[in-house]
């Protein structure tokens, strides 16, 4: 639904969902006069539209959800220029590409949860997360561009979720001890990774793993009798496997247990939340 002329009339608006920006700069900027706004979700952004929603964004100091969708997955976002950013944001979603991750980010110190799609980001802005020490759910969906994913010792202290999916160039995943103590669940899509993330025994109260669309060297490596890199999740009480068949990806392929090797019979089941 295209942003509604007049809008800025509803001053105690609350909740402002699937909403698509215009590219007359007027329709964002009326939406400064909803300094209520708990909830904003608005697609289609341009880059041009982006700069101005950041001045609108500053202004909405009761703001505890924001998801913003650029026009395409290939037009880039600038949303650098917010200064001050509403500090109440809990739950954060971008989709598009960015020049860079936005500083403000960093300064937001309530957020339990991050989206990020086709984000196109590297090893140092993702870093910059770190400094987010109450954040508890990362996606990451193509949203990362280097061949490997590094986690570093302190990063991610109260990280409890943490999904990558869909990137195509990673060929490693490494995990230093000290990184993600408090992860209970892992699920990783696709990619060119070959073997399990390296210190992935470092997550010592990790209770779930998901491996989606994986090859078959890898699913083998994690077999309980064996498989070379089973030591390293045998402390995991759930380990499962999920390909796409026939364009559906909610097939379960198998389970890791001790007492049960890998069942590679093909059977539907409910997909993972």
């Amino acid at each position: 639904m295209k942003l509604p002329q007049g809008i800025g009339c509803l001053e105690d608006l609350q909740t402002l969902c699937s909403i698509e920006a215009h590219e007359e700069r007027g329709a964002v900027n009326e939406l400064e006069k909803l300094r209520q706004l708990r909830m904003l979700y608005i697609s289609n952004l341009t880059i041009e539209t982006g700069k101005d929603l950041c001045a609108v964004i500053e202004k909405m100091k009761c703001l505890e959800y924001l998801e913003l969708s650029s026009i395409s997955e290939h037009e880039i976002s600038d949303l650098e220029c917010i200064s001050s950013p509403p500090y109440l944001l809990r739950f954060l979603s971008l989709r598009g590409p960015l020049q860079k991750l936005p500083c403000w980010i960093s300064m937001l110190h309530n957020l339990l949860e991050i989206w990020l799609f086709h984000s196109k980001l590297l090893d140092d802005q993702i870093r910059s997360l770190y400094s987010l020490t109450n954040l508890q759910k990362l996606y990451l969906y193509r949203a990362y561009e280097g061949e490997k994913f590094h986690l570093e010792e302190g990063g991610f202290q109260r990280l409890k979720l943490l999904k990558i999916k869909n990137h195509d160039r990673l060929k490693e995943v490494q995990i230093d001890r000290g990184a993600m103590p408090c992860l209970q669940t892992l699920s990783m899509w696709g990619g060119l990774l070959r073997e399990v993330p390296s210190g992935i025994q470092h997550l010592t109260n990790l209770k779930t793993l998901r491996f989606f669309d994986l090859p078959e060297e890898f699913v083998s490596s994690l077999k309980p009798y064996g498989g070379q890199d089973y030591w390293k999740v045998m402390h995991v009480p759930s380990v499962t496997f999920w390909k796409t068949i026939f364009g559906n990806p909610d097939v379960f392929v198998g389970n890791l247990r001790e007492s049960d090797p890998i069942n590679m019979c093909y059977a539907y089941h409910p997909k993972p939340v």
